[in-house]
C-alpha cells in the first residue's frame, strides 16, 4: 500500500520537537534535501526486510496495440512480479519474470529490457487475458523544493523515524537564540535510532513467515 506521508507535514512535526527548530535556522530546502537522501536510504533498508512494503503496480490492457513494442514501465528499483487477469474474471494469475537471455525458452512469461516489459511468445499466446499488472518497487525521485510532495514510496509506518530524523538533523545543525537552551544532540540521535529500530523490528516480524518473490530479471 503506497504511503500518504507529505513532506511538509513531516518537517512541521520535526520542528515541533524543539523551540529552536525554526525555518530561519533550518530552511525548508535544506530539510527537504536531507529528507530526500534519507528516503532513499530508508527505502533500501525496508526493501531488504520486506519488499512488499514498497510495492506499487502498473496495469496495462491486453491485447497490446503493438505486441513486439512491449510496455514502457516507470523507473524501478526492483521488479517484484507480474500477473494477468482473464477476460471476465476477477482473480489474477502470476506469471514469471524471466531473464531476457532465456525469453525464447518461455511462452507464458515476461522479461525486462531497458525499462520495457515484453511478453514472451506471440500475441496469440495471450488471447483471453484482459489485463497485465507489473508489480515493482519504484525508484524515488528527489524531493528538491516540493513541500507538497507525498512520499508514496515509504509506508506510513515510517513516519516516526522520518520525523525523528529531521529533528536530529536540526539538532545537529545547532543554533539557539538568547534565552533559548540548545537542543541535546545525543538525545535526538537516540530518539531517531529508537524510532528506526521500532520500524525495522516491526517490518522484520511481518516477514518471518514470508518467502520473497523477487526474481532475477537480468
Amino acid at each position: 500500500m503506497p504511503g500518504t506521508l507529505v513532506a511538509a507535514d513531516l518537517i512541521r512535526a520535526g520542528r515541533d520537537q524543539h523551540p529552536t527548530f525554526d525555518d530561519r535556522r533550518h530552511p525548508d530546502p535544506v530539510l527537504l534535501r536531507a529528507l530526500s537522501r534519507y528516503q532513499r536510504e530508508l527505502l533500501a533498508r525496508i526493501i531488504a526486510l520486506d519488499p512488499s512494503e514498497a510495492v506499487t503496480h502498473l496495469d496495462t490492457a491486453l491485447p497490446l496495440a503493438d505486441f513486439h513494442a512491449g510496455i514502457a514501465v516507470p523507473v524501478y528499483k526492483y521488479p517484484f512480479g507480474a500477473e494477468v487477469t482473464e477476460s471476465g474474471a476477477e482473480h489474477s494469475t502470476p506469471v514469471d519474470i524471466v531473464p531476457w537471455r532465456s525469453q525464447a525458452d518461455h511462452i507464458f512469461a515476461v522479461y525486462l529490457v531497458n525499462n520495457v516489459l515484453y511478453l514472451c511468445g506471440e500475441d496469440y499466446n495471450w488471447t483471453g487475458y484482459s489485463n497485465l499488472r507489473f508489480l515493482y518497487v519504484p525508484e524515488p525521485a528527489a524531493l528538491i523544493l516540493a513541500m507538497t510532495t507525498v512520499l508514496t514510496y515509504l509506508p506510513n509506518a515510517a513516519e516516526p523515524a522520518l520525523v525523528a530524523f529531521l529533528a536530529f538533523q536540526m539538532a545537529k545543525r545547532g543554533g539557539a537564540g538568547e534565552g533559548q537552551a540548545k537542543p541535546d544532540v545525543s538525545l535526538f540521535a537516540a530518539e531517531w535510532r529508537a524510532a528506526e529500530e521500532r520500524l525495522f523490528d516491526e517490518t522484520g516480524r511481518r516477514t518471518q513467515a514470508v518467502v520473497s518473490v523477487i526474481r532475477e530479471a537480468f
